[in-house]
């Protein structure tokens, strides 16, 4: 066809490009939905994995995701100092941060950063507002201590992750370090030392 003049591919790539954006904005909903519904009903108390089969089984998995340090979240051998929602959330972000990363090509960076940095603000949001609610003052410093994961390990994963594969920092992930300063500023004006 090219050598008549026709070439398809800037056509096809425009067909695929929106189909993949679609794709992108349907997990990026679905992970956003699925986290606000966890959380809803969240305890804010350690993990409890029963035995320590479990416990080793949750760290190999971290340890696929690319967190190396999370048996020092593990303790009494079956206990995470985590919430379930904030396990579970950092399950299917990494998940959905890999395949996001997959997919990149230069036409899809705004796309991508943003549905990445949405679905990481969402949770950071809720965080948040648990953490100033005056209906969890008792579980406010373990919600701290789900913060301070976020923020310290969850958050550098994902600047090392996007930096492999875009070849640069991605300016939002730096901005978010902001939120958590303005988080325990929140926190302190309660009254709660951190």
């Amino acid at each position: 066809m090219c050598t008549i003049g026709l070439d398809l591919s800037f056509a096809l790539d425009g067909f695929l490009l929106k189909n993949i954006r679609d794709t992108l904005k349907h997990n990026k909903d679905l992970l956003m939905e699925a986290t606000k519904h966890r959380t809803m009903d969240e305890k804010w108390r350690p993990l409890n994995l029963q035995n320590s089969q479990s416990a080793s089984q949750l760290s190999q998995e971290m340890l696929q995701l690319g967190i190396a340090n999370f048996n020092s979240h593990i303790y009494d051998k079956c206990w995470v100092n985590l919430s379930s929602s904030t396990v579970m959330f950092t399950k299917a972000f990494i998940n959905f941060l890999d395949n996001e990363m997959k997919l990149y090509i230069p036409e899809l960076y705004t796309d991508i950063v943003d549905s990445m940095m949405e679905v990481l603000q969402h949770y950071v949001d809720i965080l948040a507002s648990f953490a100033v609610s005056d209906r969890h003052t008792r579980e406010r410093e373990f919600i701290l201590q789900n913060i301070e994961f976020i923020f310290n390990t969850m958050i550098p994963l994902t600047e090392t992750k996007t930096k492999d594969i875009i070849g640069h920092q991605v300016k939002s992930l730096t901005n978010l370090y902001k939120e958590h300063q303005k988080i325990k500023q929140q926190v302190e004006s309660l009254g709660v030392l951190i």
